[in-house]
């Protein structure tokens, strides 16, 4: 049995799900998930069950009994049940050759802990239920024009400066011109969690679409219409990361910013695909 630890957001759930499931599969076992995390975080829920996914909630003492460490003493060493991963988003090869029974602990920020399962991992990912509505609506714009969707992410980030930049509006420029350049007819459909803001103060010199009707109990109605988009604008946000990387357009552009964190021992070297453009 493998068990990984779901917390935070809706983006960085989906990447503890997508390492779980690979890790699964590589032990031919079952993936449990531990949410427990939310029974006194208020500021996310949980939002997998939105999605196709395969997998069970462990209890807790399926979770108790993997988040200790076993001395197997007829060989002599400690096998480590509970697997915490190191700081930074750097990708260690050693997870993906882990055997037996353990538990995920950390945040796995990157496609290489997955890419070589794509396929299985975005069809986890289809969402249950049909769009409906004004969602139904901005997919079918999203579907019949040259789409490309901006995602800015203010919110929390404002609290805490010292470590999430807030890009200001000249990367989003920047890379509006950009693709515009290289597409004919760009439509830009902009998500974010500070629309009011975004209505003020970006301007862009194309048609564009605020995409303002989901609350946190539909934001994956987002990552689905920004995925269904033929080009991506990213933010440093997990959350746009898999808007981007659920895109199948084979021509698509992402751009993404270089630097997401503003923490000294934190690396990014694995978590933009290498398709992508850093701006």
């Amino acid at each position: 049995m493998i068990i990984v630890k779901i917390f935070a957001g809706l983006g960085n759930q989906m990447f503890h799900y997508a390492l779980g499931r690979h890790s699964a599969i590589l032990n031919r076992t079952e993936l449990k998930l531990d949410i427990t995390g939310f029974d006194n975080y208020k500021f996310r829920r949980y939002g997998l069950n939105n999605y196709n996914i395969k997998a069970d909630i462990a209890t807790l003492k399926e979770i108790r009994k993997l988040k200790t460490n076993k001395l197997f003493a007829k060989v002599g060493f400690i096998k480590r049940s509970h697997i915490i991963e190191k700081p930074g988003v750097v990708f260690d090869e050693n997870i993906l050759k882990l055997r037996g029974d353990y538990y995920l602990d950390g945040c796995w920020e990157t496609e290489k802990y997955f890419r070589d399962i794509e396929d299985i991992i975005k069809d986890d990912f289809k969402v249950r239920k049909e769009p409906l509505g004004k969602n139904k609506e901005i997919l079918d714009q999203i579907i019949n024009s040259n789409s490309v969707s901006i995602h800015i992410r203010r919110g929390d980030y404002l609290c805490h400066p010292e470590i999430y930049n807030t890009f200001g509006l000249e990367y989003y420029q920047q890379a509006a011109q950009f693709i515009a350049q290289k597409i004919n007819n760009p439509h830009f459909f902009i998500f974010s969690d500070d629309m009011p803001w975004v209505k003020k103060n970006l301007k862009l010199d194309f048609p564009a679409t605020y995409v303002d009707q989901n609350n946190d109990n539909t934001n994956y109605e987002d990552i689905r219409l920004m995925s269904l988009c033929k080009h991506n604008i990213n933010a440093n946000s997990s959350f746009s990361w898999w808007g981007a990387w659920l895109n199948k357009n084979q021509n698509k552009i992402v751009i993404s910013p270089k630097k997401l964190i503003n923490l000294k021992n934190f690396s990014n070297k694995d978590s933009i695909p290498n398709s992508w453009i850093r701006m």
